[in-house]
């Protein structure tokens, strides 16, 4: 709990400075175009507020667990269509396509929600961090009792001293071209998904550039 606090509140300085400075630039009624860009702040920021308190109470709950309720079989080819739908428009604004290479047939044991949140938690990461004009690929294979499912991209990778510290709580690196960092919580939500599920969750360094990350949870090929 004390580390949770302390990392909190490291995370929420600097949105709640960002509102608390622009709420200030407004009490002095600026001209509308000053205005309009300092409301845009202080809703972005809020927003930026809103999904960290979220995705931090939704990773409290797994860790909190210790097995799946009512884990049932699930088609993976599509959940990842699923995956592929809900992160359109992100891809789209960014100019990055999402190729999926998930043969049908393929059976994945556990809870369906969490599933599809965690591949698209590595899907979107891939995404923010893929070149304009580029493919984020998704692909999945059976290996003996296992499923591996695989998310790679061009992007700019990361050095090796910082593969395992990208699983750490709050822990993130710059997007490209400035954006602000993410919430740092999105893959560890993945590894804590990959335990209930009695799996693994990896990255590791793309050949030619880039990440690939990888997920692998007890499942089947159909016809097996």
């Amino acid at each position: 709990m004390e580390e949770y606090v302390h990392a909190l509140t490291h995370e929420l300085k600097s949105p709640l400075t960002a509102v608390k400075a622009a709420a200030e630039i407004l009490e002095d009624d600026p001209p509308p175009e000053v205005r309009a860009k300092f409301v845009a702040n202080i809703q972005r920021e809020s927003e930026r507020l809103r999904e960290l308190v979220d995705r931090l109470l939704g990773l409290a709950s797994l860790e909190s667990r210790r097995t799946l309720e009512n884990p049932a079989t699930h088609d993976l080819a599509g959940l990842c269509a699923q995956v592929r739908q809900d992160l359109f428009e992100a891809a789209a604004s960014r100019k990055v396509s999402i190729e999926l290479a998930v043969p049908a047939g393929i059976l994945v044991e556990g809870d369906a929600l969490l599933l599809r949140q965690s591949i698209g938690n590595l899907v979107l990461n891939a995404v923010e961090f893929a070149p304009s004009g580029t493919t984020v690929e998704l692909v999945a294979r059976v290996e003996a009792k296992r499923v591996a499912v695989e998310v790679s991209d061009r992007g700019p990778g990361i050095p090796d001293w910082a593969l395992e510290k990208v699983w750490d709580r709050f822990w993130s690196t710059p997007r490209p071209g400035g954006s602000v960092k993410s919430s740092g919580l999105g893959l560890p939500f993945v590894r804590e998904v990959a335990r209930l599920h009695g799996g693994t969750a990896e990255i590791a360094p793309r050949q030619g550039g880039g990440l690939v990350a990888r997920l692998v949870l007890s499942g089947r090929k159909l016809d097996s």
